[in-house]
């Protein structure tokens, strides 16, 4: 199955793709929270076009393990796009990715 990757910023929400094994991911765009269109109906229409079967938001959780302010407004994100979409959102603990990906 084909997942849509959020890594979601104030910002800028960054969106990546899984390939149909769910091993790896690619980058797809970024998306820039600039109040002309709702990043909410552009991210599910991506994930209609791309025919994904599910959602993984990014939880930037601290190193102790608590969810601060930026958790838990990426959590509140993955709720809305999961209402939105209809789709199963998974929540994906981010701590050392960083380091992971060097």
């Amino acid at each position: 199955m084909t997942l849509l990757g959020v890594d979601y910023g104030s910002r800028r929400i960054g969106l990546a793709i899984s390939d149909e094994d769910e091993r790896w991911a690619h980058p797809l765009e970024t998306l820039t929270r600039d109040g002309t269109r709702d990043v909410v109906e552009v991210i599910a229409e991506r994930a209609v076009e791309r025919g994904v079967g599910g959602l993984v938001v990014g939880m930037p959780i601290d190193m102790s393990g608590e969810e601060g302010p930026a958790a838990k407004r990426a959590r509140e994100f993955g709720a809305l796009l999961g209402a939105r979409t209809g789709l199963p959102v998974h929540f994906w603990d981010e701590r050392l990715t960083t380091v992971e990906a060097d």
